[in-house]
């Protein structure tokens, strides 16, 4: 947890939170000034197991290409970049551990020194967007929107409609539900025969989550939402596809999210089908707005609704605006 001291003024995480990085911390204990050029950190979202270690699970790392792909080719404006690396089958966006992780993936080589985000592009996806939110909430970090950006994306600020009925999925083993029941598990919906525990804190009404967006709206600089569950053509196409039929999730949906929870992150934007917009809609599915399935074949196909990389390019530097064309928001038929 993030110590302060008297007088209004903080300091950042004690060293023991160190442990939590898996990489030379040498660099940060010897720092002295403020961390130099723009600190990128991303903040996955549930489903994953982390560093699948028994002691340590949770970390910080300079690379976590399974869940984001090669991001870092396409983020040519970070002079460092941290990606969180943690246990989000077990944990919910509600866990004081994971906040504080989330906290210090965001604050970089200034962890020891304050508590305040600066010169820094947060990158949340999916339940990643809650946990930081709820970490800001709850005052285990601070976000200076005048020197930092936050890019939401995929975000579940309404809950995901799809929670309930799947505690029927993991639960029922039997030969009929199999398939399903192993693509539930592959993409971390189900633990053994029981929802995890992460997909819990996101059925709609839990406790405080309602409350994130209100808070998190004057943060946010820019956000991408996906309508489509079989995206870019990909290993996860046929199985969001699959699931979001079964599961009975209201479309438009990204084979997880219903889009109306993700527009919650601002429903007055101008949302726009090119990546030039801040506030992006496109034909993606959940697994693609995570960048990991790279962008849509060409844009001289005119693929322009499905390219995440390019999108994350455009809005991640500080020192770049690319201000949308401000027109009429897309409608809901297009």
């Amino acid at each position: 947890m993030s110590q302060r001291l008297s007088g209004g003024l903080d300091r950042g995480f004690p060293e023991s939170c160190l442990k939590s990085i898996a990489f030379d911390v040498a660099p940060v204990l010897a720092a002295v000034g403020p961390k130099a050029g723009l600190h990128c950190a991303f903040i996955h979202g549930a489903g994953s197991f982390g560093a699948r270690k028994k002691e340590n699970a949770n970390r910080i790392t300079k690379k976590l290409n399974w869940y984001w792909g090669d991001v870092s080719q396409y983020t040519k404006g970070c002079a460092t970049t941290w990606f969180m690396d943690a246990d989000t089958v077990n944990n919910g966006w509600d866990s004081a551990e994971l906040q504080d992780l989330a906290c210090q993936t965001a604050l970089g080589e200034d962890v020891l020194r304050t508590i305040t985000i600066n010169n820094t592009v947060v990158i949340t996806h999916s339940m990643g967007n809650l946990l930081f939110a709820g970490a800001l909430r709850a005052g285990r970090c601070k976000f200076n929107p005048a020197g930092s950006r936050w890019l939401s994306i995929a975000a579940p600020w309404g809950g995901a409609t799809a929670v309930q009925p799947l505690s029927r999925i993991c639960r029922d083993q039997n030969i009929l539900n199999v398939t399903i029941t192993n693509i539930a598990n592959l993409l971390g919906f189900c633990n053994g025969t029981r929802v995890s525990a992460a997909y819990l804190t996101l059925v709609p009404g839990y406790p405080g989550l309602e409350r994130l967006i209100v808070y998190a709206r004057k943060y946010i600089y820019g956000a991408m939402c996906g309508d489509s569950p079989v995206g870019l053509p990909t290993i996860y196409s046929v199985p969001l596809l699959t699931v979001g039929r079964v599961l009975g999730i209201p479309e438009p949906h990204d084979g997880l999210l219903n889009l109306d929870s993700c527009l919650l992150t601002d429903p007055n934007a101008p949302w726009g089908r090119t990546p030039e917009y801040r506030y992006y809609r496109g034909r993606l599915n959940h697994a693609d707005s995570s960048c990991r399935n790279g962008d849509g074949l060409s844009v001289h196909l005119k693929a322009y609704d499905s390219q995440p990389l390019t999108w994350l390019r455009k809005h991640h530097d500080l020192h770049q605006h690319i201000g949308p064309p401000l027109k009429k928001r897309v409608s809901e038929s297009t």
